[in-house]
């Protein structure tokens, strides 16, 4: 096995970096998701409301509604994969950590 591949086995069975494996649009600006260790819960992503990438995205009719989990940097997006509007899984992670911190 070449080295490279060794370190991308690595990374994937013991790093376990986070990953969203489901999602779902709720009401505006909330998404319930699911990572890859089996965590989930909501996060709201009204603080994305004002980008211009997510603004262009939720625009349209039923836009926010359009959220699907992007097979390449395994998060939530809106719009084409791989070119989606995106927001990083740790800070969607940290996020509903907050919200549920008493």
């Amino acid at each position: 096995m070449i080295l490279s591949e060794l370190n991308q086995l690595f990374r994937e069975f013991f790093m376990k970096p986070n990953r969203i494996v489901e999602c779902k649009a709720l009401e505006p600006y909330r998404v319930w998701v699911k990572f890859n260790d089996g965590f989930e819960g909501i996060v709201d992503v009204s603080e994305y409301k004002e980008v211009r990438a997510f603004k262009e995205a939720w625009s349209v009719p039923d836009g926010f509604q359009q959220v699907i989990v992007d097979p390449y940097c395994h998060t939530i997006a809106w719009g084409e994969p791989g070119r989606a509007a995106d927001i990083d899984p740790d800070s969607l992670r940290a996020s509903i950590l907050n919200e549920n911190t008493p």
